[in-house]
């Protein structure tokens, strides 16, 4: 399966500029754990890195930084931003995601621009709905078996 299949379109975003207080306010407001850092070039949205609500917490907060507001996404964005392309199989999301330890990759089309975010969680759903559909044709072949054998 290709990864725009799975992949969640509905992305919420954030400008490098951005404060972290404004980044956990509009985590907040969309009921969502990160933001993908992005860099605008015309219409075209660039993810150069994601912040989490983890990140916030661990990164800043506990490091003892008073003033959400005078730091930015961008300063606590890790470098290189991975990201995984639209095109790609699910397997593919799974090893960028075990390499470099993350649970959130942004997508990107041809042309490097944003079009949407696959997480661990969703390739996970993904993996348990394939295992038990696997399971269920299991069941079925063994009732074939039995009405012709019985």
């Amino acid at each position: 399966m290709r990864i725009h299949h799975l992949s969640n379109s509905d992305v919420t975003t954030a400008p490098r500029e951005m404060s972290l207080l404004a980044a956990a306010k509009l985590m907040r407001e969309r009921h969502v754990g990160d933001v993908v850092v992005i860099e605008q070039r015309g219409a075209a949205q660039l993810p150069v890195g994601i912040v989490t609500d983890r990140d916030i917490v661990l990164g800043a907060i506990a490091q003892g930084i008073d003033d959400l507001a005078k730091v930015h996404v961008g300063d606590l964005a890790p470098s290189p931003c991975h990201v995984i392309g639209r095109d790609d199989r699910i397997e593919n999301a799974i090893d960028i995601m075990q390499l470099h330890g993350v649970r959130r990759l942004p997508v990107v089309n041809d042309r490097g621009e944003l079009e949407g975010i696959v997480t661990y969680d969703d390739v996970v759903s993904w993996m348990l709905s394939t295992l038990s559909s696997l399971s269920r044709s299991f069941t079925k072949q063994r009732r074939r078996e039995e009405i012709r054998r019985p």
